[in-house]
Parts: C-alpha cells; sequence; structure tokens
C-alpha cells in the first residue's frame, strides 16, 4: 500500500489484541533472593519468606525497613521489592506453551524495579500504584507512588483520566491528587542511582542463603535461559568492509567496530541498560550499557543549484553505527551513496556536481520537530553534530558542508506519531525485542566552483546488534523471520512512502533465504537472498516483481541478536528499480 505524504512520515509497531487460552497456576514464582524482614500474607496467616520459597497466586508481600526481595515468576519476569514496600499480585495466569498470559499487581508503597518476563511481550504486565495504572511492553522499569522509570523497553502511565508513553530512558512524575503524569523527560540527577541503591543488599546481606554452584547455575537460567548468565563477554566485531560483494547496485559499505560488553545476567544487563534516550545528556550517574549498534539504510537523494534540480531524483543504499555512552548520550554516524538506476540513464554518468555520497553524524544534542502532514504529531530528533566552536562535521562529495539541516528520529512501538504513520501506510509493522529503526533527513550546503549546491536525503535506517561472531549462525535447521519493508518511492515524478509486508525463511544448512515482500507500493517481489561464505552474519540477493515484472528489489542486511537466539532477528537495506521507478527503505524481521 502507498501513502502520498512526504518522505518524513514514520512508522511503527501495530499490536494486535487477540483472545489467547490461559492456565491458571497456584504457584505462580519463587522466591530467588531474600533479606530480612520480608513477609507474605495470603489467606492464611503471614509467613517469612526464604529463598526458594514458592509465592503463590493473590499473596501480598511486605518488607521492613532492612528487608528486600526478588521474585522470579514463572514467565521469566523478575520483581526486586525494596525496603519499605508492599506489593499484592492480583492477578496471574500464564500459559506456557503459548508464552502468553496476564500479570497485574499493585505497589502500595515502597519501591520496587521490574524486569519483564515472556507475558510483558505482549503489553499484558500492569502495575498499580497509590497515583498511577503502568503497563509495561516487554522492558525494564523502576516505579514507586509519585513516579516511574523506563529503562528499556516501552510503558504507559495512566493518571488523572490521562496517559503518558515512555520510551527507553524516560522519567515520569505521578503526584496523585487527579492530576495527570508529567511530561517523559530524562529522570533527575541521582534519581536511578538513589532507587538501585535502595534495591540493592546493603552491607552484610546475602540474599537469604550462601548460594551452592548448582544454585547460581539455575538463577542465572530463569533470568537469561543460559546457566552461562552471559548476552556477551568483550567480543569485537569487525564488519565486512564489503558485505555486499558482487551485488553491482550496492555500494560499499564502511567498516565499523561493534562492541558488547559483558554482564552478570541477562536481566541485570537489561536492567542496567538504557538505550537510545534521545533525550542526550547524562542521566545523573546512573548505570547506562554503552550501545553500538550496526546499522543499515536506504532512501532517495537528490542534488539542485541555482537552476533547479542536478539530473534524477535517486534510490540509495546506506549504512553506519548508531552508538549510546555510559552518560546516555546517543550519536549516529551514517552515510548514503547513490546506486545505478537503468531507468534513469541521465544518473550512469553523474553530472557535474551532482551528488555521489555524504556522510553525516546527529547528536548527542537533541530536539522537537513536528512531523508533517501528520498534524499535530511531534517526534524527538537527534539534531546534526557540530564542533566546539559551531562547524559542520557531514561531509558531501567529499566536502565539509556550509550547512546542514535535519534530523534522526527513532520510531518507538506504542507512540501516537507510530499508530499514526503505521495507519497511513496500511502495513503492520515488526513485533521487534531489539531491534531500533526510523528515519533521518538531511539537507546541506556546499560551494562548488563559486556555485551553492543544496543536497537532500530522505532515508530509513535500521540498527541492531550484530551477533556475537560468524559461529553464532547455526549450520542445521531452519528459521523464518517475518516484519515489514519500507521505502522512499519515486514514480514518474511523485514521491511517496510505501510500506509492504517482509517475510525471510532461511534455511541454515544451505545459507539461502527465500524471501517475499508482498504490497509494497501494489507490488509483491520473490526471491533468495545469499549468506556471505565469508561471515554467514551478512547476507544479499535479488527479488522480482511477481505480479509487475518490471520492477527488482535489492536487499543487503545481516541478522541481529534477538531476546532469545544470537540471530533471533534481521535487519538491512533495500533499493528499488523499474520503468520511471525507484526507490530504497528498509526491512525488518523477528524470527518466529
Amino acid at each position: 500500500m502507498k501513502r502520498v505524504i512526504g518522505l518524513g512520515v514514520c512508522a511503527a509497531v501495530a499490536v494486535l489484541s487477540l483472545p489467547v487460552p490461559v492456565v491458571f497456576a497456584q504457584q505462580v514464582g519463587t522466591a530467588a533472593a531474600v533479606n530480612p524482614a520480608a513477609q507474605a500474607r495470603g489467606s492464611g496467616a503471614a509467613r517469612t519468606i526464604v529463598i526458594g520459597q514458592s509465592i503463590a497466586h493473590r499473596e501480598r508481600i511486605q518488607t521492613t525497613a532492612s528487608g528486600s526481595v526478588q521474585l522470579l515468576f514463572l514467565d521469566k519476569t523478575s520483581m526486586t521489592i525494596g525496603p519499605n514496600s508492599d506489593l499484592a499480585i492480583d492477578e496471574y495466569v500464564y500459559d506456557p506453551q503459548a508464552n502468553t498470559g496476564k500479570l497485574a499487581a499493585t505497589l502500595s508503597k515502597g519501591v520496587m524495579r521490574f524486569v519483564g518476563g515472556q507475558i510483558s511481550h505482549g503489553g499484558n504486565a500492569q502495575i498499580t500504584t497509590p497515583n498511577a495504572v503502568v503497563g509495561v511492553r516487554g522492558g525494564v522499569g523502576i516505579f514507586n507512588p509519585n513516579s516511574v522509570y523506563i529503562g528499556y523497553g516501552e510503558g504507559t502511565v495512566t493518571s488523572g483520566a490521562q496517559t503518558v508513553t515512555l520510551g527507553a530512558g524516560e522519567f515520569t512524575q505521578t503526584l496523585g491528587g487527579g492530576t495527570p503524569p508529567t511530561n517523559p523527560t530524562s529522570p533527575p540527577p541521582g534519581f536511578i542511582q538513589a532507587l538501585l541503591t535502595a534495591l540493592q543488599s546493603q552491607p552484610g546481606q546475602g540474599g537469604g542463603a550462601r548460594a551452592t554452584a548448582g544454585q547460581i547455575n539455575q538463577a542465572r537460567t530463569n533470568a537469561s535461559g543460559t546457566p552461562a548468565g552471559n548476552i556477551a563477554t568483550n567480543v569485537q566485531n569487525a564488519v565486512p568492509t564489503n558485505p555486499n560483494a558482487g551485488n553491482q547496485n550496492a555500494a560499499s559499505s564502511f567498516n565499523q567496530t561493534i562492541q558488547t560488553t559483558a554482564n552478570q545476567t541477562r536481566a541485570e544487563q537489561i536492567a542496567q541498560e538504557i538505550p537510545n534516550n534521545n533525550n542526550g545528556g547524562n542521566n545523573g550517574g546512573s548505570p547506562v550499557e554503552p550501545q553500538y549498534l550496526q546499522g543499515w539504510g536506504g532512501g532517495l537523494v537528490r542534488s539542485f543549484n541555482q537552476s533547479g534540480p542536478i539530473g534524477a531524483l535517486r534510490a540509495a543504499f546506506g549504512a553506519g553505527v548508531v552508538e549510546t555512552d555510559a552518560q546516555g548520550n546517543t550519536v549516529a554516524v551514517y552515510a548514503a551513496a547513490p546506486i545505478a538506476n537503468g531507468s534513469y540513464t541521465s544518473y550512469n554518468y553523474p553530472q557535474p556536481d551532482e551528488f555521489t555520497g555524504g556522510a553525516y553524524q546527529f547528536g548527542p544534542k537533541t530536539g522537537t520537530v513536528q512531523v508533517n502532514p501528520l498534524t499535530g504529531l511531534q517526534a524527538n530528533v537527534l539534531l546534526p553534530t557540530t564542533t566546539p566552536d559551531g562547524q559542520q562535521v557531514a561531509v558531501v562529495n567529499g566536502q565539509v558542508v556550509n550547512q546542514f539541516n535535519g534530523g534522526f528520529v527513532e520510531v518507538r512501538p506504542g507512540t501516537a506519531l507510530a499508530q499514526a504513520a503505521s495507519q497511513a501506510v496500511g502495513t503492520q509493522f515488526c513485533q521487534c525485542d531489539y531491534t531500533k529503526w526510523g528515519l533521518w533527513t538531511a539537507e546541506t550546503t556546499r560551494t562548488s566552483n563559486g556555485t551553492p549546491i543544496r543536497d537532500n536525503a530522505e532515508m530509513f535506517w535500521v540498527a541492531g546488534r550484530l551477533p556475537g561472531s560468524a559461529s553464532d549462525v547455526p549450520t542445521t535447521g531452519s528459521a523464518t523471520y517475518t516484519g515489514h519493508a519500507i521505502a522512499n518511492i519515486a514514480n514518474n515524478g511523485q514521491s511517496y512512502v510505501a510500506a509492504g509486508q517482509f517475510q525471510n525463511t532461511v534455511n541454515f544448512a544451505t545459507r539461502v533465504g527465500n524471501v517475499t515482500v508482498n504490497g509494497l507500493d501494489s507490488t509483491n517481489y520473490a526471491g533468495q537472498v545469499n549468506l556471505s561464505i565469508a561471515d554467514p552474519r551478512y547476507f544479499v540477493g535479488s527479488l522480482s516483481g511477481v505480479n509487475n515484472t518490471s520492477r527488482t528489489m535489492e536487499l543487503y542486511g545481516s541478522f541481529f541478536q534477538g531476546r532469545t537466539s544470537p540471530v533471533g532477528e534481521m535487519g538491512g537495506g533495500l533499493t528499488i528499480s523499474g520503468y520511471n521507478y525507484t526507490g530504497g527503505g528498509v526491512f525488518l524481521g523477528k524470527m518466529q
């Protein structure tokens, strides 16, 4: 489906609400760590919680000034309840075969850290405080009666008949008395550190028991799905100089180093991570996991001089990196290079001063823009980077630009902007856990032989955590990935955004993926991608139009880490060619 809405439109995850079977369970979780004094109250008398003890449905957990407890639930949700806290488990149902269910709890006082398990992936986890109702989707949050902080994933906060949506690294105050939550922002200095300190064991406390090796392995398995408990261990991964070797329509890629850092367990890694908060600045010393995400992109580029356009509107290939440092500052570095397109013969031999390549940097400074023509919808953007003395750092055609206007937008599931854009292009988008995507735009000016030249780039981007090594890609079996593809299209003088459904069934033994993209601008595509022999984390291939044989699509991308597999997600760039028709964009998918 297509929509003539301008190149600034983004898209987002569409959440489906479907009836699911549930299985009621009397024992809903286990006390994984206890520091005296913590009690549980159900229908009978109060009991003191000890490590390893079961926690029942509709039970109430209370701690004293020296007490704390960590609960591990059947779906791998964990709750850490701090001192002087009161938590009631109102509802818990879970079907382990379907990985679906519902969790509802009430925090009457105190502080709690929530690390979402399988139930929260479907948005069915809800925490009620005296001043608000908080919904958590696939994430990590820290809650007390007067504030909500989301460190990872998404959260909705409702009070005073109004709701705000929090993304990763965002904070809101809930002051009660019928007042609405405050606008999402970065937490105040020292806020997160103070809460984490309250949730940690104090000197002389050991969680209720001296753990054996077997207990440690079991706890790690409960939290991370593996006895090792690590997502990565100080691995440096170099992106091949050209993962698209042999693809004549792909420009050269870029050497980037993708780094991940070890953590004790998957749950602890997620809880301390604040990825791409898009607010810039540090978060008062709060612990933030640095991130280095491999990125791909695709879109349209064009140049102008004083007389008008130089050459045709052309599809471009993109690649880059999205980085968040230990202070929560996010910087994105992306580059774009036009591809050859047989339908525009003027491009095959670029005209003088025509755009041949650019490199751009955004962040850490941020701003807010209105995305038109979706009137009234705001988006946070990373602004173009400048040197301390205000000089530009973007480069076009090997020359530092004179001016650089634009921004880098991350599409966040559940936001009003994302849902409106999804409806605008008429496509359900990938419900990815870790992979990020959005768009970036750049309008730059340069001087060539005394003549001012303006270059425009409108690009979609996707970025994720590259698997730790080539050996993480399986050598047997198969997997199907589903998601979406979205592109900027130039069609016989008209430009717009189009999107469609993406599917890739990968045979890991033969190193081949069978790909379909259906409904992108009323065209269905089918073809294959081949995993790189040198490094199977990368793949490249071509698709042909099924119902419009004049159109072809080139794909270039990589596997990304998912929640349950080192190759659980994928993403990449795409370019499209046809008669008086071209386009560029991205695709992303999640293992089913």
